[in-house]
């Protein structure tokens, strides 16, 4: 018994030493899997949108950041992320899936730019979670008005096994919800289309059941709910952000942002105040700037003060978010 413990502690040792020496670890990144809810049965040209799409982002510019680039290297297709590209296919396909009528032409005077696309990776241990903080930033300026989209994923995970298993939730799975987040918030902006009342409730349902059986993903349907733009979601969004499941209580707060309005404003700067979590507080910073009205960006911008005399972890972290809303 002593010797398999002594093993198991030299084994141990070694896993941090290997993995503090920072051999890279390549994290591929896959496409990105559109919707699967339309918000229409056919697309409808009358209203059809043609952007420009644009980036302002540097030929060398890197997806990839934070301060292990070095040993976790985020690929796609055995390469560095090729931020244009990724992107403008994602947001395409996504349009597609939702039957928006946006399309991408290079003679419209509407334009459609890339400001941000980042996926920070951290890991502190062998024993820790790899946490991913994946954030994406367009503008859209239309008819002479421009609008800004952002959105913001927290993932984490231990990997039992093997590295692999992060490559869904922590890569994967964060960067198909920045594309759908961004085309939800389009297609309210634009277009204001939503899922059926009886779809929405079909999918509470499915979440409830899933909840009771405590089964995998269930987040995803809680973003779904967020992007329905139909507000009969909202009520019960607000019963998730109290779950016990931190990725359902993370999504529907995020969710009110998306899907709400200032009514729910108070309840979100109620949790970023009181919540004991830095996801949730973070969270629900994202929400309250999208909610984005007079009150709630004074709110942001206060905070953004607060923290900017600090060099802590969550500082850092906040300051992502402040970045995606603030100017």
């Amino acid at each position: 018994m002593k010797k398999a413990k002594v093993l198991f502690q030299i084994v141990s040792i070694s896993f941090i030493v290997l993995f503090f020496q920072a051999c890279s670890i390549k994290m591929p990144v896959s496409e990105t899997t559109p919707s699967t809810n339309s918000f229409n049965d056919t697309v409808d040209s009358s209203k059809s949108i043609k952007l420009k799409f644009k980036s302002t982002l540097a030929d060398d510019y890197k997806v990839s950041v934070g301060t292990q680039t070095d040993i976790f290297k985020v690929k796609h297709k055995d390469k560095d992320i090729d931020a244009q590209t990724f992107i403008k296919e994602g947001l395409q396909k996504e349009f597609s899936s939702r039957k928006l009528p946006i399309e991408f032409s290079l003679d419209s005077s509407d334009e459609l730019t890339l400001e941000h696309f980042n996926i920070l990776s951290r890991r502190t241990s062998a024993y820790s979670p790899m946490v991913t903080l994946s954030t994406l930033k367009i503008k859209v300026n239309y008819k002479g008005e421009t609008k800004t989209f952002a959105s913001f994923i927290k993932r984490g995970k231990v990997p039992l096994w093997s590295m692999s298993e992060l490559y869904e939730p922590c890569y994967n799975e964060p960067t198909s919800l920045l594309i759908r987040e961004v085309v939800a918030k389009i297609n309210k902006e634009y277009f204001n289309y939503k899922l059926s009342d009886t779809k929405v409730y079909e999918i509470i349902s499915k979440i409830e059941k899933d909840l009771a059986e405590n089964k995998k993903l269930i987040y995803l349907d809680v973003y779904e709910l967020a992007f329905s733009n139909n507000q009969i979601a909202l009520n019960f969004l607000e019963k998730l952000t109290a779950n016990i499941d931190e990725y359902v209580r993370l999504s529907a707060i995020s969710g009110l942002g998306i899907l709400g309005s200032e009514e729910q404003l108070d309840l979100l700067i109620n949790l970023y105040q009181n919540s004991k979590l830095w996801q949730d507080r973070a969270m629900a910073l994202k929400s309250i700037g999208d909610i984005g009205t007079t009150k709630a960006l004074e709110f942001l911008r206060t905070e953004k003060n607060l923290f900017s005399l600090h060099d802590s972890l969550e500082a850092n972290w906040n300051k992502i978010i402040f970045n995606l809303y603030l100017q």
